[in-house]
């Protein structure tokens, strides 16, 4: 790879984290605030993990305005109110001893109440639980981390802090149907959710039925299926011979991307595997012979920044991935790595799912693996079109 290759792949990769910096400080999605007089108001909202939504509220009315920032005690809470559609409500509560004024995710809403709060400034490791009944009175649960002990005799010991699920027995103490469920519930969001449910279902009545509000997890994982083709062969010199690999079929691929929405919506990072059918002609000026037919596989690891907006939603993909045939004898038992970079389109076709289309430029920089230090490889750019299916 030239100079100019080496320049334009750093360029981008320092755009790509530039983007993730910019980015992650700046998710707004749509929602409303509640004034501490009950009036809503329309806007833009940053999204961001739960310990910085607890704090504060940062809203814009629209991109293009200037930003405002609310503490628990200046509102009454806000809401997301697209898919993530997590709400904050101000509640002043008592920890450890602490009063003090936080913005708790509503998760149920009914005769009894769950709230989450998840503070890093408590030095706590899981979030906490608030349960409040008709009468505001207010109960949280917290949990310690799991101890590991190693013992004398080599043996560890594990102890549990499950004081918690006393609490919880308390709380739900007058539907004696709840204690056992109590005692058997897990330190999860979801099964404190399920418990609290299942008791405002038997303990409530018809006009105390109960609310569950939708969360967004922390990680989000999509997954993608395609072919791809090669629309120019590579080069290559070894051992004194030229050689000019050719792709007889589409590569067909899967890939996925692991994203952490509420920090980085846009960024993810992408791992690849794929195989296609290659066949290679080498040379030298008095002769030229042919390699068998060979399947050769690929792995590769980078990242993708996508545009979230527009029906188009174009990204860019940069990051490297080894190249393995399955017949050693093709240029013998060892791997080669390359980079790429590539740029696509993702329209939305509905439920989530997305159509992918990209063009690729593949580039060796990484030589080969295995091969004596005098033997160098030369292997030039090739360019690739893909299509595929994102749900």
């Amino acid at each position: 790879m030239n100079f100019k290759m080496k320049k334009i792949f750093s360029l981008t990769l320092l755009a790509l984290i530039s983007l993730l910096t910019i980015h992650a400080q700046n998710n707004y999605i749509p929602g409303y605030i509640i004034t501490n007089n009950k009036d809503t108001i329309n806007g833009l909202i940053e999204c961001g993990p739960d310990s910085q939504n607890s704090k504060s509220c940062h809203f814009k009315s629209a991109m293009t305005d200037s930003l405002q920032s609310f503490l628990p005690d200046q509102i009454a809470g806000y809401q997301f109110t697209t898919k993530v559609k997590n709400t904050y409500v101000s509640k002043s509560v008592t920890i450890n001893g602490t009063y003090k004024t936080s913005f708790l995710e509503s998760l149920v809403q009914g005769k009894i109440s769950l709230y989450c709060l998840e503070d890093k400034s408590d030095e706590k490791t899981t979030p906490l639980y608030f349960f409040e009944n008709e009468n505001g009175e207010t109960n949280y649960i917290t949990k310690d981390p799991d101890q590991v002990t190693l013992l004398k005799n080599g043996y560890t010991r594990k102890q549990l802090d499950n004081k918690y699920k006393g609490t919880l027995h308390f709380i739900f103490r007058d539907c004696e149907m709840m204690g056992e469920k109590a005692h058997n519930t897990e330190y999860k969001k979801e099964e404190l959710i399920g418990l609290t449910k299942e008791y405002n279902k038997k303990a409530g009545t018809s006009k105390d039925k109960s609310i569950e509000f939708k969360y967004e997890h922390l990680i989000k994982l999509d997954y993608s299926v395609y072919v791809e083709k090669e629309i120019l062969a590579a080069t290559q010199q070894i051992y004194g011979y030229y050689g000019k690999f050719k792709s007889l079929t589409p590569a067909i691929g899967i890939q996925t991307n692991l994203s952490i929405p509420r920090c980085v919506k846009s960024l993810s990072i992408q791992a690849d595997l794929s195989m296609r059918k290659n066949s290679s002609l080498f040379g030298n000026d008095s002769q030229t012979f042919w390699r068998p037919n060979y399947y050769l596989l690929s792995l590769g690891l980078g990242t993708k920044y996508t545009y979230q907006k527009g029906i188009i939603r174009p990204s860019i993909e940069a990051g490297i991935r080894n190249m393995y045939p399955t017949n050693p004898q093709v240029w013998g038992d060892y791997l080669r790595f390359e980079n790429f970079l590539t740029l696509g389109l993702n329209p939305p076709i509905g439920n989530n799912h997305f159509l992918l289309f990209t063009i690729g430029l593949k580039f060796d920089d990484l030589g080969y693996f295995g091969i004596p230090p005098q033997h160098n490889t030369i292997f030039d750019q090739s360019w690739t079109v893909k299509l595929g299916y994102t749900f």
